[in-house]
């Protein structure tokens, strides 16, 4: 098959309308959501106890009427889905969810148990215990985009301690620098604590919050 040019200009008489992203590379196409789907999965999480799950789940494992189990679903709670695949769909992504829930309550449980092991250690330093149990058990299950996702958020949590650590540097460096100016505002008693507090942040950081320019959503206006 000959590879197309993608320098070729289009066809005389065709539009080509492409979407581009801020890199200006064509947009993922992206499926357009089912609302009676999402009606469906609102009734699943917020409204059903787990007995009526557990209920619904055998009626939609049982049979081969799928019609009819879809006619029930509409009769009752005014859910309307127009193809059977929606019933298959809907129960992959249930068997999903019970899945990451069941996942969630391992590592919950052995977090609790490296908390007992270890009393001495950090709480980052039991987060990263169970972030490499997660690991390791999403790459034994076959898993292999979670273990992705996990080692993603593995990465963002260090940079976030390390942007957490150089920043708690940079401030007790500064406070070091500036406390003959700092200790007369702390002694101030004519100053509230919340005054100390503002005038500290000030003397510290140069700026605090509440001074900051407000971001505005129209521009400036042009003569």
């Amino acid at each position: 098959m000959k590879t197309p040019d993608p320098n070729r200009p289009p066809r005389a008489g065709k539009k080509v309308l492409l979407a581009l992203n801020k890199r200006g590379e064509p947009k993922k196409r992206q499926r357009s959501k089912n609302p009676e789907m999402g009606k469906l999965k609102h009734l699943w999480t917020e409204t059903f106890t787990e007995a009526d799950r557990e209920h619904w789940r055998q009626k939609f494992a049982t049979g081969d009427n799928q019609a009819a189990k879809r006619q029930e679903l509409r009769a009752q709670f005014g859910i309307d889905l127009d193809d059977d695949r929606l019933l298959t769909y809907f129960r992959s992504w249930d068997q999903e969810q019970v899945k990451r829930q069941q996942s969630a309550e391992r590592l919950h449980a052995r977090e609790n148990q490296i908390q007992k092991e270890h009393p001495d250690w950090t709480f980052d330093q039991v987060r990263d215990a169970v972030l490499q149990h997660a690991y390791y058990e999403v790459l034994n299950g076959g898993d292999y985009k979670l273990g992705v996702q996990i080692v993603r958020t593995h990465t963002y949590v260090q940079k976030y301690l390390l942007d957490r650590d150089k920043f708690e540097f940079d401030a007790t460096e500064r406070c070091h620098r500036l406390l003959p100016t700092l200790r007369p505002i702390q002694q101030d008693s004519n100053l509230s604590e919340a005054d100390k507090l503002r005038l500290l942040r000030l003397k510290i950081f140069g700026r605090i919050a509440e001074e900051q320019p407000q971001p505005t959503c129209l521009p400036p206006a042009t003569n």
